[in-house]
């Protein structure tokens, strides 16, 4: 397959198998003359030579032998290849006299055909006998170097064993040259990474890879002539397809340069070009994705993996691995290394071998990235179906075992196989273990089909006093004691139960946890809670009292299960930050430790099901639904993250509980509005203590922030009215950075459907529209205005034609936070300002410098800095909203910036209007360049402004100030004019 004979089909009569096969021996014997074996003799001693005097001299004292031998290894093999073609004219005589005893052969003693035949053969073939020859030349020189390196390893491992090297006469030569060098250029005790470097390039030295990466070069030539065409595409990035028919072919011509005797050898050296072009690829990726530039590495790229693919068909995978694991970049090619596993490249055995050396060494830097690396490397394997979970299982056995005894340990000490959580109570060693007995009683009973024993079970409790109130009773410690020992036995059992590899891997947090017996004693609890809410509403009672007993039992089971949920994460952050704190606690028993790492799940658990065994009527039919809302909405207010950040997530489920958003925003009733937009307000603030000012959110932060964006999404889709009443009260705490979330909930609209913003004017959808929909005003933010000013005070300016004196003194902030400015007194002054003057209007709508409050923004504008500007015209967008007055009012406020004959309505000038007008474009345009939903106000605000001429928009200085500005512009506008033609 390696010798090429085409051209000469037409003398070879049909026996082209048979030529291939006696042009193959003829190759081989070219090999074996006595004159070529000299040649080749020649060049190994001369690069044995060179690299020996080199290697040495080099690493006279530096005591890594490893890295002495790879580089002599290294460059042996570059300078015995290279030297090879100083004989290729020679070579090249040698192969044309065998080549023309066969051309002789095949043309029958016809001088023209012979003569035809030879040439034909020598030009398809003389690549391969030089690639052969200097192959030969590089393995032997590598042969004769090792060995000669023997002594000089023996003699360097005997000195560093006695603490110093002794240097040989000739080395006392080398140490007084390196010495005659400048101090700044040269370093006695080791070699230099610069000097490493140099020998890494030999890698990439020799007339093979010459050879391939001329190819290569041709292809890169050939991608960036169609690309500076237009509308030409080279590559499709997702699966690494070319799709250009000239490049396609280029490459395949590429591959056939690869031969059976070079592909071991090519290997390595190629898979180092890939480490440099994927640093590249990172690097043009963080300044522009859509360059020329970027396009043709992606190419070569293609290319170089096309490569691989070709050295793995001829050998193994074996050299690809062996090279990639040897690279002290390894752990830094995540996206490289993935590449390669999905074409097949690398060796899963040997790269679970490099992994484990690495996750055991003894530096923490170097585990920690070798862990991280395993983790995404095989969480791609798994989810790209590379290879199923069972067979990964095998091939990475090491690296998975290491990583599970990781997980599992959850910084317990060896020989821990029990969880306890310090009590909140401080009852007697006896009423704990009589309790705890009545505990895993009740959970037998509770695993039987009809939980047989059950009555007998209560009235055994009830005469020992264990489900009375009061001084005498014990039901406060019964039902706390049960819901920690459920949180011990949970922990009990994840300790100790196996780590899936999904859960492991991070691609799904619950994996591990749906496993139904670590709920055991959970579940039972819950169960245990119905049942004795059950038995308070007997119908022996009264209604009234059977739902008042219900409704206290209910209120006193939520309150005991805050406050142990408190204790217990206020115990495990206290143990994480000190763990000395727990010799204050009890002592434990061998083999019990206290829980360090807080877990949210049985505490989620129980409230899910106690939730929704009392919300939905399963329990007790004629429970006042409206007493128990408001217990849960006041214990998941008590509960919310910015007082127990570590049960984050398990508030976030239980918020998003159907049964609890049900009850709260279903119906006309809105008597849960305003608690439940007050829980929204709790989990906004949390996202912004982690990305507010700038700040750089964890993985975590990001994932509770996708939670709580996919729950505005269902309420946005679900409760549209709810949504449309409280959204600038949401907005307030919404972070500005959150612009797409901001987008979710000021896109709610109450009817089915909103009119098409790229069919009709601004005006004539808002006059039409305006009145169908009522501007709604939730109470938190009409609450906050008052705290602030009397909306009275606008209405009686406004009707005198003046302002409202002393507005921004009311706009500082007070509290020391990251911001001169009250946001929120900023957001609740505008409304003041619009609801004030669309009273006294009459929804005339006029805009203009006459407007009172038009003028009382234009003063608000010229007071506030930069900062300040931007929250105010902020608070003006987040107004654009469905058609209505205030949509209507807003909409025309911003557009006045941008009159002509307005532009000295302020007193800061024609700069100062100017600075109002830029800033007013970058808050409509990073609305509109986010991810949709885009509110209807917003873009048919920004369509007028773009399209009506008296604006004069595209021809603000700040349009084209700068490229990249002027570009988000055109890109923002070309969108605009796709969808109005769609």
């Amino acid at each position: 397959e390696n010798v090429v004979v085409s051209g000469i089909e037409r003398y070879t009569a049909n026996r082209v198998s048979q030529f291939q096969e006696a042009l193959l021996a003829l190759i081989a014997s070219i090999l074996t003359r006595k004159v070529v074996l000299d040649h080749i003799d020649r060049s190994v001693t001369v690069a044995c030579n060179t690299t020996k005097s080199l290697v040495m001299k080099d690493f006279t004292l530096d005591p890594d032998i490893e890295s002495m031998r790879k580089a002599g290894i290294t460059m042996v093999r570059s300078l015995a290849s290279n030297h090879c073609i100083s004989f290729r004219e020679s070579l090249g005589e040698e192969a044309k006299k065998v080549f023309q005893m066969l051309a002789n052969k095949l043309a029958k003693n016809d001088p023209q055909r012979s003569n035809e035949i030879l040439e034909i053969v020598h030009r398809n073939n003389i690549g391969l006998v030089y690639r052969i020859a200097e192959s030969q030349a590089a393995r032997r020189s590598e042969e004769r170097f090792l060995a000669e390196f023997q002594e000089v390893t023996r003699t360097k491992e005997s000195a560093l064993r006695s603490g110093q090297l002794s240097l040989t006469p000739d080395q006392q030569e080398y140490r007084r040259d390196i010495q005659a060098i400048p101090a700044a250029l040269r370093d006695l005790t080791c070699v230099t990474a610069q000097q490493r470097r140099v020998y890494d390039d030999f890698a990439n030295c020799n007339p093979t890879l010459e050879l391939v990466y001329s190819q290569v070069k041709n292809i890169e030539d050939i991608a960036i002539k169609l690309l500076t065409k237009k509308d030409q595409n080279i590559a499709v990035i997702t699966n690494e397809t070319v799709v250009s028919e000239e490049v396609g072919d280029a490459i395949n011509k590429l591959r056939s340069d690869v031969a059976k005797e070079t592909a071991e050898y090519l290997a390595p050296h190629v898979l180092f070009r890939l480490f440099i072009i994927q640093d590249k690829i990172s690097a043009t990726a963080a300044v522009d994705a859509t360059s020329v530039a970027m396009q043709v590495l992606l190419v070569s790229r293609i290319a170089f993996l096309t490569l691989l693919a070709e050295c793995k068909r001829h050998a193994t995978d074996a050299p690809i691995s062996n090279a990639f694991v040897n690279d002290d970049r390894r752990w830094k090619q995540l996206e490289l290394c993935k590449r390669l596993v999905y074409r097949g490249l690398l060796s899963h055995t040997i790269l679970d071998k490099a992994l484990i050396a690495d996750l055991q060494h003894s530096h923490n830097d170097v585990r920690r990235e070798a862990e991280a690396f395993a983790k995404d490397i095989l969480s791609f394997i798994v989810s790209v179906n590379i290879a199923a979970e069972s067979i990964v299982d095998q091939e990475f056995a090491q690296t998975i075992s290491h990583l599970k005894r990781g997980a599992s340990a959850d910084h317990y000490a060896n020989g821990i196989n029990s969880i306890r959580i310090q009590s909140i109570f401080s009852y007697p060693a006896e009423m704990r273990e009589r309790i705890n007995g009545y505990i895993d009683t009740w959970t037998v009973i509770n695993q039987t089909p009809r939980k047989e024993r059950s009555t007998e079970f209560m009235k055994e409790l009830q005469d020992n006093r264990m489900l009375r109130s009061g001084a005498e009773g014990h039901i406060r410690e019964l039902l706390g004691t049960m819901l920690e020992a459920s949180v011990e036995d949970f922990s009990t059992r994840l300790l100790t139960s196996p780590v899936p590899l999904a859960s492991l891997l991070g691609r799904t947090g619950t994996a591990q946890f749906a496993d139904p017996s670590l709920y055991v004693k959970t579940d039972a609890s819950t169960d245990f809670v119905s049942l004795l809410i059950k038995c308070c509403s007997s119908p022996k009672d009264q209604p009234s009292a059977a739902n008042s007993s219900t409704l206290n039992l209910l209120n006193r089971m939520l309150s005991i299960y805050t406050e142990v949920l408190r204790n217990n994460h206020s115990k495990c952050i206290e143990m994480t930050a000190n763990p000395e704190s727990a010799r204050n606690a009890p002592a434990l028993p061998a083999g019990v430790a206290y829980q360090i790492t807080f877990n949210q799940r049985p505490y989620v658990r129980f409230l899910s099901n106690i939730m929704e065994n009392n919300l939905s009527k399963k329990v007790v039919p004629n429970l006042n639904q409206d007493s128990a809302v408001r217990g849960f909405l006041d214990q998941l207010k008590a509960l919310s993250p910015m007082n127990l950040p570590g049960f984050a997530f398990g508030w976030l489920e239980l918020i998003c509980h159907r049964c609890l958003t049900a009850r709260c925003l279903a119906g006309e009733s809105r008597q849960y509005w305003d608690d439940y937009a007050a829980l929204l307000v709790e989990g906004l603030r949390f996202v912004d203590s982690f990305v507010g000012a700038g700040r750089t959110a964890t993985p975590s932060a990001m994932l509770f922030f996708k939670g709580l964006f996919k729950l505005m999404l269902v309420i946005l889709h679900d409760f549209p009215v709810f949504a449309h009443a409280y959204c600038h009260y949401l907005c307030g705490y919404i972070p500005h950075s959150c612009i797409q979330l901001r987008n979710v909930v000021l896109s709610a609209f109450p009817y089915p459907e909103l009119p098409d913003p790229f069919q009709t004017k601004f005006n004539e959808s808002n006059k039409r529209e305006e009145n169908r929909v009522r501007h709604e005003i939730s109470g938190p933010v009409m609450d906050s205005l008052k705290g602030l000013i009397e909306p009275e005070v606008f209405l009686k300016a406004y009707r005198e034609k003046s302002v409202v004196p002393g507005l921004l003194s009311k706009l500082k902030a007070t509290d020391g936070g990251r911001s001169p400015w009250n946001i929120h007194a900023i957001n609740a002054i505008t409304l003041a300002i619009s609801n004030a003057s669309l009273t006294l209007s009459n929804e005339e709508h006029d805009v203009s410098i006459e407007n009172p409050a038009v003028r009382q923004f234009i003063e608000l504008c010229d007071g506030l800095d930069d900062e300040g500007r931007y929250y105010l015209l902020n608070a003006c967008a987040n107004h654009l909203r469905c058609p209505n007055s205030h949509t209507n009012f807003f909409g025309h406020l911003l557009l006045f910036f941008f009159k002509v004959e307005n532009q000295r309505f302020t007193r800061l000038g024609e700069t100062g209007a100017e600075a109002t007008r830029e800033q007013v474009t970058r808050v409509l345009a990073e609305r509109l360049t986010a991810v949709r939903p885009h509110p209807w106000g917003l873009l048919v605000v920004l369509l007028e402004l773009v399209d009506n001429q008296q604006y004069h928009f595209n021809q603000r200085p700040f349009i084209n100030c700068s490229p990249e500005v002027a570009s988000t512009i055109k890109e923002l506008q070309a969108s605009i004019i796709r969808q109005q033609v769609k």
